[in-house]
């Protein structure tokens, strides 16, 4: 038959496709940056090799965006995002805030930093191996925790 041959193509290339993306390697930033890309997601690559994402909350709000940063330390998975003050509810300490999202949502979690501000992170030992798959899946987790907590956030502070 015709298609016989059409379907051997076919299974070849999902084959290629599962086997690139479910193959347990070592942990490193370009399988970050794999993400990043396929997700058309623009990033800046730091002095270390992280990734660094900026994200504008609202136009009305010039200057002010949400910086996330996306790094491979060895086979540790580190995921930060720092929330602009200008989302913070303005009732309401800081710490505070840190402290009912670590106690309503728990994750990813929240601290506030003199230095920073309020900062959400997440952090994964990958150190036996991970494959192309789960890293989009764990920051695509984290970047849905991030953008729940500045939407509320900044419905919160309007």
């Amino acid at each position: 038959r015709k298609d016989d041959g059409l379907e051997r193509k076919r299974s070849n290339d999902l084959a290629l496709f599962w086997g690139s993306r479910y193959k347990v390697k070592s942990f490193n930033a370009d399988m970050i940056g794999e993400y990043l890309r396929r997700h058309d997601i623009k990033f800046l690559r730091g002095r270390d090799g992280e990734c660094i994402v900026l994200f504008q909350i609202d136009p009305r709000l010039p200057g002010e965006c949400l910086h996330i940063v996306l790094h491979a330390s060895q086979q540790i998975y580190v995921m930060l995002a720092l929330l602009p003050a200008a989302i913070l509810p303005r009732n309401r300490s800081p710490v505070e805030v840190a402290n009912n999202w670590n106690v309503e949502k728990r994750w990813p979690r929240a601290y506030y930093s003199n230095d920073h501000g309020l900062i959400l992170d997440w952090q994964l030992d990958f150190t036996p191996g991970i494959c192309q798959a789960l890293v989009d899946h764990f920051t695509s987790i984290f970047l849905a925790g991030v953008a729940l907590c500045a939407q509320e956030l900044y419905n919160a502070s309007r």
